[in-house]
């Protein structure tokens, strides 16, 4: 996510969370960014807050995975696995390795619902 330089993530998701609000993949990673490169964590709170009240046509539960990420980039775990169900539930499709992959879920590597969804199915 960041290519390992948190100094200049945060600015950047900054600036791109303001151009384009309505981008809940911009709002997610400057939630992130905060949470996980020293910056505010009530902002990173904030953030994850309103992704949660967000409303409008045809989210399919991308607003509670850009939630989760912040939650866990937080270290609110039982929180992130909450919003990642509650995503799930509302239709987001597990496209690509993100879970895998995605910075902001580290603090769920260990743990063991996170463990169990992360499980192959079938």
């Amino acid at each position: 996510m960041f290519g390992g330089d948190c100094a200049q993530a945060t600015p950047i998701y900054r600036e791109l969370a303001r151009e384009a609000p309505e981008n809940l993949g911009f709002q997610g990673s400057y939630g992130v960014a905060l949470a996980l490169c020293g910056g505010s964590r009530a902002e990173a709170q904030k953030i994850a807050d309103q992704l949660a009240k967000t409303e409008r046509p045809f989210l399919k539960g991308t607003h509670h995975y850009a939630r989760a990420r912040v939650l866990a980039a937080l270290g609110d775990r039982e929180g992130s696995m909450r919003a990642l169900e509650t995503a799930f539930s509302q239709g987001l499709a597990w496209t690509d390795a993100d879970l895998h992959l995605n910075i902001a879920f580290r603090s769920l590597r260990d743990y063991p619902p996170f463990i169990d969804l992360m499980k192959p199915k079938g």
